[in-house]
């Protein structure tokens, strides 16, 4: 959001010259904000979007010719990659809203280093306006793909929070592990209540995988509580487990709440992942 402030304005003063994102810089991952790089250069093709949606605003009070640009680099290398648009219009937001442009991706892969565990890359996304159109100002909008040693189908801001009832009640979520791994335990994020009031006993559980849904529980571990940090409001804890588990194929992680009120864990609504979401009350 952005506040345009001066003098001799009006009510009906409602435009500004300016082309802007008007969303975050979206996962290049077809299925994950964050996965293992290890995972990734095992089945690089399986984990890469084929196209994004970027979202684009035109505040002016006139039509705008623009060209989209994706630059990615990686942060500990010279490896880079652009793509660019064909020239489009952009009609101005207060007669046509915000305008959604799918962008393909067809045969792009980030570079695989197999040496490395972790590795991070900048997507610096642009939109350049044509002069000759307008005097429109263009963006950018910087994003961090990230490959770490977790799987994370959010990206670290719960808008709303998430539970199942009543008590003894089981969510979790899907993953699919490419190549042989370990599993030593997960972050969770849970919302701060009124009075702690979700400050109640959970297992953490581990099932394994029954024709697309949780089969058999092959762990869990016990009597765990919510843990927050009072100086960061988004921090995630992690709960280790007693044991390293070895994982391939398709797991499922969750929880079994022990009590009748909802557990209120970070829900990220930004991200739509219903269809890896399970619940049995």
């Amino acid at each position: 959001d952005f506040i345009y402030m001066n003098k001799n304005r009006s009510y009906n003063d409602n435009s500004f010259p300016f082309v802007t994102f008007s969303e975050k810089s979206p996962s290049l991952l077809k299925r994950y904000q964050t996965m293992p790089y290890r995972q990734y250069i095992a089945n690089p093709t399986a984990a890469i979007a084929t196209d994004i949606d970027i979202f684009v605003s035109n505040m002016d009070s006139v039509k705008a010719k623009a060209q989209y640009i994706c630059q990615i680099e990686n942060m500990t290398s010279e490896w880079t990659f652009e793509h660019k648009s064909d020239m489009f219009d952009i009609e101005p937001y207060t007669t046509n809203g915000v305008l959604k442009e799918n962008v393909s991706f067809k045969n792009f892969l980030f570079d695989m280093e197999e040496k490395k565990d972790t590795v991070s890359y900048l997507i610096t996304h642009i939109i350049n306006v044509e002069e000759s159109s307008s005097e429109i100002k263009g963006d950018t909008l910087h994003g961090i793909q990230s490959f770490r040693n977790y799987y994370a189908y959010d990206d670290g801001t719960p808008e709303k929070g998430y539970g199942v009832v009543p008590g003894e009640s089981c969510f979790a979520s899907q993953y699919n592990i490419s190549v042989s791994d370990t599993l030593c335990g997960v972050y969770l994020l849970f919302n701060r209540t009124l009075n702690d009031a979700n400050y109640d006993f959970f297992d953490i559980v581990v099932w394994n995988d029954n024709h697309g849904e949780p089969g058999n529980e092959f762990y869990r571990l016990k009597n765990q509580r919510p843990i927050w940090d009072d100086e960061e409001i988004y921090k995630f804890a992690y709960y280790p487990f007693d044991k390293i588990l070895k994982v391939n194929g398709t797991i499922y992680i969750g929880i079994m709440q022990h009590s009748k009120e909802s557990i209120n864990i970070g829900f990220d609504t930004s991200n739509d992942n219903s269809q890896y979401n399970f619940y049995d009350v």
